[in-house]
C-alpha cells in the first residue's frame, strides 16, 4: 500500500537494505534508498527524489502493473514471505 502510493507520488523510499520488499522492488528495476541512505540524505537536504531516478521508477511502475495480475502480484508477494 504505503510503497506503491509513494511510487505513484515520485517520493523517495527508503527500506531495510536486507528486507523482502527492498529485495523485490531492487530486482524490479526500482531505484530505492536505505535507511543508512536516509540519514545521510537529512544531512545534506536531499530528500527528494531527483527527476531521472522519479521517471525511472514510473517507467517500473508501470511495467510491473503490466507484468502481474493484482492475483498474481499477491502469489508473488506470498511465496516472497514464505521463502524468508
Amino acid at each position: 500500500g504505503n510503497i506503491f502510493e509513494s511510487l505513484e507520488k515520485n517520493l523517495k523510499i527508503y527500506l531495510n537494505g536486507n528486507g523482502m520488499i527492498a529485495s523485490f522492488l531492487k530486482d524490479e528495476g526500482f531505484k530505492i534508498f536505505t535507511i543508512s541512505d536516509f540519514a545521510d540524505d537529512l544531512n545534506k537536504n536531499n530528500l527528494k527524489l531527483a527527476v531521472e531516478d522519479s521517471v525511472h521508477n514510473a517507467k517500473q511502475l508501470e511495467a510491473l502493473s503490466r507484468k502481474y495480475s493484482v492475483e498474481q502480484f499477491q502469489l508473488k508477494l506470498f511465496q516472497l514471505c514464505k521463502n524468508r
